[in-house]
């Protein structure tokens, strides 16, 4: 795995999640999110994000994600 190609592409969608609106981001809490992505290498990623509240609910909301080839 390119780890350079692999951070780029991560930054990229946590991009996406950092522009939701609270709302959005509150209805996505609970389900994994998967998405493919390629690079610009050719290689193909799969990332998965999860969305949770950070201490309590209607508080905080935080998202981890993950990138692996």
């Amino acid at each position: 795995m390119d780890k350079t190609e692999a951070r780029e592409i991560l930054a990229a969608h946590v991009a996406r999640y950092r522009a939701m609106s609270y709302t959005n981001l509150a209805a996505l809490i609970g389900d994994v999110q998967v998405h493919e992505a390629a690079g610009a290498s050719g290689a193909g990623y799969t990332l998965e994000f999860e969305v949770f509240w950070d201490r309590e609910p209607n508080g905080d909301i935080r998202v981890v994600g993950g990138i692996d080839d």
